[in-house]
């Protein structure tokens, strides 16, 4: 992939921003949003807009709607720092200590 999409979202996306594979310039520092995590927006998105783009979701895992995510056609990888990683319904799950 030469674009990643860097999704800040909490209950809903807070801002959507495309990172080319080799310049990591504009990567922000901080993101907008915090608390009423739902999942559901992120995978949503992905489905309409890079359907064959792989997911990587950075987590603490507290969501409202982690039981009933359908799972996507895509690899997705969790880095959780909160949530055991034997929780997740799909994917990998890795824990990440900040």
């Amino acid at each position: 992939f030469d674009i990643m999409h860097l999704l800040a979202c909490d209950w809903r996306i807070r801002a959507h921003y495309e990172i080319a594979a080799n310049d990591l310039s504009n990567m922000p520092s901080t993101v907008p949003g915090g608390g009423g995590t739902r999942f559901e927006p992120v995978f949503t998105w992905q489905q309409h807009n890079a359907p064959d783009a792989p997911i990587i979701y950075l987590t603490d895992g507290h969501a409202t709607d982690l039981s009933y995510l359908p799972e996507p056609d895509v690899p997705v990888l969790w880095l959780s720092w909160d949530k055991p990683v034997n929780q997740y319904p799909f994917g990998d799950a890795v824990r990440i200590w900040l």
